[in-house]
Formats: C-alpha cells, structure tokens, sequence
C-alpha cells in the first residue's frame, strides 16, 4: 500500500515528463531509446518512493534527472546498444512568413537542420559529464546549484565545467567556422 496519493505522482509526471524527456532525446537522439529511459526513471522512482515521504519538489526533479542521467549512461555503457541513429523530428521555430515562397522555405528548413545537426557534432565531441552539465545549464535552465546535485559534485566543479566546455564549443565552432553568439558573450 502506497503512503503517496497517486494524484501526487500524477503531477510530479506531468512538471518533469518532458524536461527529462528531451535532456534523454538530446543525449541518446534515439526518440524509442529516450522513451524507454524516461519510463524506467519514474518506475524507478515511482517504486522507491512508494512506501517513503516524498521529497519537495526540487528534490523530486534532481532525483528524476539523476536516475535518468545515470539508466542512460549504463544504456550507452551497454554491449547491447544499437548503433543506429535515428533522424530527430524537429520543429521549426518560425513560423513561415505568409507570402513566402515554398523555396525560401525549403532552403531556411535545411539552413536550420544543418545548424542542429553541427550544434549535435559539437555537442557529441565533449566528454560526458561536459555535455551532462552544458545541457542542463542551457536547454533545461537549471541552476548550478540543481546540476551539482545531479552530478553528485560540487557548485564551483559545475561551473568550472561550464565554462570550460563553453571554450570547447566556441574553438569548435570557430573551427566549423558557426558562430554560436550567446557563447562568446
């Protein structure tokens, strides 16, 4: 018999599902991969904390994003891992501007995709816990003090990490010659 209500559960799937979801998609780019992953991150959870007090909010998240971080690591550490991988399904985020023409559409859609698919290289070319932490920091907008717990490490480690892949990317970028803007500030 559970002490949590499942209306407690219920809501702490529905604030983290999709964070969690596409820090897995971000990380694993395999959209069936990333979904088993999620699943497993709140069955684990929902199982631990079935008979235990939950924590408050925060503390749920960093759970969360701690058991999902580490099932994906023990999945890429996996000799059963496919190596095949899947086309994201992107969104643009423009809408078309009426009047324009299908062409100018089409060549704006591939500007974007190649600048997602160089964004991936670069990304994939930092070490693990680099791309972890940069992740967090910029697409998910967690603070350093969250990402620290995630990592089970330190705020100031975070931060030198941070900055450290920031450089990384921008030599990258340099070297890709894609200027990457809010980097270089």
């Amino acid at each position: 018999m559970s002490i949590n209500p499942p209306e407690k559960f219920e809501r702490i799937y529905e604030e983290n599902a999709r964070d969690i979801l596409t820090y897995l998609l971000r990380s694993v780019r395999e959209e069936a991969t990333a979904r088993d992953l999620l699943q497993d991150t709140f069955l684990n959870f929902f199982r631990i904390y079935k008979e235990k007090t939950l924590p408050d909010d925060t503390g749920c998240r960093m759970y969360l994003f701690r058991v999902a971080r580490n099932l994906m690591i023990n999945h890429s550490k996996s000799r059963y891992r496919q190596r095949v991988n899947l086309v994201p399904e992107y969104t643009d985020s423009q809408e078309p501007t009426d009047g324009e023409r299908p062409e100018t559409q089409f060549f704006r859609k591939e500007n974007v995709q190649q600048a997602e698919e160089l964004i991936q290289r670069m990304l994939d070319q930092l070490d693990e816990r680099s791309r972890t932490a940069v992740l967090m920091r910029f697409q998910q907008d967690m603070r350093l003090e969250d990402i620290a717990q995630v990592l089970n490490t330190s705020v100031s480690t975070v931060s030198r990490t941070i900055q450290k892949a920031q450089k990384q990317l921008t030599e990258l970028s340099k070297k890709a010659e894609f200027k990457i803007s809010s980097l270089e500030d």
